[in-house]
């Protein structure tokens, strides 16, 4: 049966309806979650599409009963790219959630880029304009992706052994033959690199580090076989003799022992329960392993560099005179102090991020003889709607209290006073750990929202209205929240009925 409207069936207007209802449903408990919660922080991150079109995820963060939520919102079109209307978009959306509680937004997390990240003008200073303890926090996964990207954009043997690493993979993406032959000998794939996220890259280190052999043998394969067309043997050719090279095998092995600390922090800063002290440690673990590896590097090149006097065949500013074992050597050595001299600058957490440095429970002994005056008041500083009195006072007992130690970190702390019924008692400090817990340290949910959006908007659905794409990627992302709605079912059902456009009255009266 088709009607009415546009020739649109009517199944479909009515399903449009239904996940309209469902929408509606899911953003008015997350509304009321928002409401009992003390704080509230947003996260933002953008893309654009295979059409090209920009749009941007919206999620919020916040903390209901000790829980740490991180909840999806939609995803909305600014009508344009500049940091204006991108604001603006956020910024209706932060009203709709708060209404004139303008102070209980109190973080803002973007990725670096220009336009979201720029101290004036930009979207993260306009949003400060009106929501003023709205602090920005730079994405701590971005940061690590910069890291790692300066660390070798400016070594040239480094970034030359990346490229021609990138360039196995590439290899076999371009022909079903080779993919054959991949598959047949080494029997795996080759995850392809990235130049942007740089966890990722540790995939491809591990394939080729683990079989290097197997793919030489495909690659001698590939070289001798008749049915080979001319670029795959010119190609197969070149890398053959690429994993040969001690150079190769020297790198190989150097970003081999580099790239899994990349990986766990990766994964430690995108961790939902991560905050600003449990961020600082796992830097300072990451620095002391890139201090091991660099240490390792000589056994490196006396193990993979035997022939310690060939001259330059990719010169790194040194004079020919100096043997290539040094070169290489050095330049290993810069990869580590750039990754330890970028990470040490761009992790540095000060200004409001010190309040996270407040309750440290490996310091709180220390607190207890010394009281951290510095720390407090740039806690009082950022946060004035704290009361200074009271939480000095509720800080000195919390400091000399044994149990509070036990806890690993603001997240665990947190919880702790929840279970134990002693948020009122510790009134100052428990807004103090909303505060920390609240403050997102990475964009990790909104990019996960993308890939969701990816699997909704393929190519046959590229169609689809905007509204119906929110709809199904809350019901994606957000399907505990809907399991755990009180008679969600019937809600919905009864939204529906209720909406006036129907052309039948499907309320009973």
């Amino acid at each position: 049966m088709k009607t009415l409207v546009s020739d649109v069936p009517l199944k479909t207007v009515i399903l449009n309806e239904l996940l309209d209802c469902m929408l509606t449903i899911c953003r008015e408990e997350i509304k009321k979650e928002i409401r009992t919660a003390k704080f509230v922080a947003v996260i933002v991150d953008e893309t654009t599409n295979d059409a090209g079109l920009f749009q941007i995820a919206i999620v919020f963060r916040y903390v209901v009963n000790g829980q740490v939520l991180e909840r999806f919102w939609g995803y909305f079109i600014p009508p344009g790219q500049t940091a204006e209307l991108i604001a603006g978009v956020i910024r209706e959306q932060l009203k709709e959630v708060v209404g004139d509680q303008h102070e209980k937004v109190i973080a803002q997390s973007y990725g670096g880029a220009s336009v979201m990240s720029g101290i004036q003008h930009r979207v993260q200073a306009i949003i400060r304009d009106e929501f003023k303890y709205a602090y920005y926090v730079h994405c701590y996964a971005h940061q690590l992706n910069l890291v790692m990207q300066r660390a070798t954009l400016h070594n040239t043997e480094a970034r030359t052994f990346l490229v021609i690493l990138g360039g196995i993979p590439a290899f076999f993406s371009r022909s079903v033959e080779r993919q054959d032959a991949l598959d047949n000998i080494v029997a795996r794939s080759m995850p392809r690199m990235s130049g942007t996220l740089w966890n990722f890259n540790i995939c491809t280190v591990n394939a080729v580090y683990e079989n290097l052999e197997l793919l030489s043998e495909c690659f001698h394969y590939l070289y001798r076989c008749p049915t080979s067309s001319a670029a795959t043997v010119q190609e197969a050719g070149g890398l053959m003799q690429t994993l040969d090279d001690d150079e190769f095998k020297f790198w190989l092995a150097v970003f081999h022992r580099i790239m899994p600390h990349v990986d766990i922090l990766d994964r430690q800063l995108q961790c939902r329960t991560t905050d600003a002290a449990t961020v600082e440690k796992d830097v300072h673990i990451f620095l002391n392993a890139v201090d091991c590896v660099r240490s390792d590097v000589n056994d490196l090149a006396e193990q993979y560099l035997q022939k310690e006097n060939i001259l330059s065949r990719r010169t790194l500013r040194p004079s020919a005179s100096q043997p290539r074992h040094d070169t290489l050597l050095s330049a290993a050595e810069e990869v580590c102090d750039v990754i330890k001299f970028q990470a040490t600058s761009l992790f540095q957490q000060t200004g409001y991020l010190q309040a996270s440095q407040l309750l440290l429970p490996e310091k709180l002994s220390t607190f207890a003889r010394e009281f951290p005056e510095n720390l407090f008041t740039a806690t009082i500083d950022n946060y004035p709607f704290l009361l200074r009195r009271r939480l000095r006072t509720q800080l000195g007992v919390l400091f000399r209290r044994e149990e509070f130690a036990a806890n690993g970190s603001a997240v665990k702390m947190l919880q702790f006073l929840v279970d134990t019924s002693l948020t009122s008692v510790f009134s100052e400090v428990y807004n103090v750990l909303l505060i920390i817990t609240t403050t997102p340290m990475s964009t990790a949910e909104a990019e996960r929202c993308f890939s969701t959006l990816k699997r909704i908007k393929t190519f046959l659905r590229s169609t689809v209205e905007q509204e119906r794409i929110n709809a199904f990627a809350m019901i994606s992302i957000e399907k505990e929240l809907m399991q755990s709605i009180t008679n969600f079912n019937q809600r919905v059902v009864d939204l529906f009925a209720q909406n006036t456009d129907t052309q039948m009255d499907l309320i009973y009266k």
